[in-house]
């Protein structure tokens, strides 16, 4: 994890000292930068922390949504990087910045899973209410910037590769003996029901309208997923009640 970090701050100090003088390289490697800074602020936050506090309860201590947010602030800066160069709307036919792109939505929605710390890692922890309220604020705005960055299909494209990159490492874990989380909410069916949404706009694509009515799709189809996930595999119903109660807040 943090030779990742320290990879990405190496190519941003390139860019921002070097590179962007003689090559104009994107502004999004500052904000790459600047993440680095705070991931590794986060990490000396973070020894302090069990110094003087002692161990974290879970992921949401200071320390880690720090060091959480630089990574985050990693993945934009980059993605706002390699989109501005590529300059697509030129260059068309260029597949790869394309799909490099494309793992970098995958990587921010790694980022939001993680961030749901007991949800993603116990089944008693998934409850209608507040969790899945951040899977609603956290997502749609990383499809719906997908879509707008490289066309339709791109929120299935993106789902389905985290999907995959999930799998690979749950099996990677179990095949060290270690803890495997459950599994994590499958966004697939929820990105695909943001595609045909705006599909629907296809013409105005970028438009407000599209966005706002793609995110309650994305939100109806996946509550009605993990609905089903609950009483069907976990064996955990969530009452109908309050399912309904939470779609109201979110869609009001």
């Amino acid at each position: 994890m943090y030779a990742g970090v320290a990879a990405n701050g190496l190519v941003s100090a390139w860019a921002v000292l070097w590179g962007r003088r003689r090559y104009g390289a994107p502004a999004g490697f500052t904000l790459g930068g600047v993440g680095f800074l705070l991931a590794v602020f986060g990490a000396v936050l973070d020894e302090w922390w069990h110094t003087n506090v002692g161990k974290d309860v879970n992921l949401w201590s200071p320390p880690h949504l720090v060091g959480l947010a630089g990574t985050v602030l990693i993945a934009v800066g980059l993605v706002f990087a390699l989109a501005q160069h590529t300059r697509y709307g030129l260059e068309p036919g260029w597949w790869a910045p394309r799909v490099l792109l494309l793992f970098g939505f995958a990587d921010l929605i790694h980022k939001s899973m993680v961030a749901l710390d007991h949800y993603t890692l116990d089944p008693w922890g998934r409850t209608p209410d507040f969790y899945p309220f951040l899977l609603a604020l956290f997502l749609p705005a990383i499809f719906v910037t997908a879509v707008r960055a490289l066309g339709l299909g791109a929120a299935t494209g993106a789902a389905v590769l985290f999907s995959v990159q999930h799998v690979l490492i749950l099996l990677v874990l179990l095949a060290f003996d270690m803890r495997v989380p459950t599994f994590t909410p499958i966004p697939i069916l929820p990105a695909l029901a943001l595609d045909v949404a705006v599909a629907a706009f296809a013409a105005r694509r970028a438009s407000a309208a599209a966005a706002v009515v793609a995110g309650v799709a994305f939100v109806l189809v996946l509550y009605a997923q993990e609905a089903a996930w609950m009483a069907w595999t976990v064996a955990r119903p969530w009452d109908l009640a309050r399912v309904l109660a939470q779609l109201r807040l979110h869609v009001s």
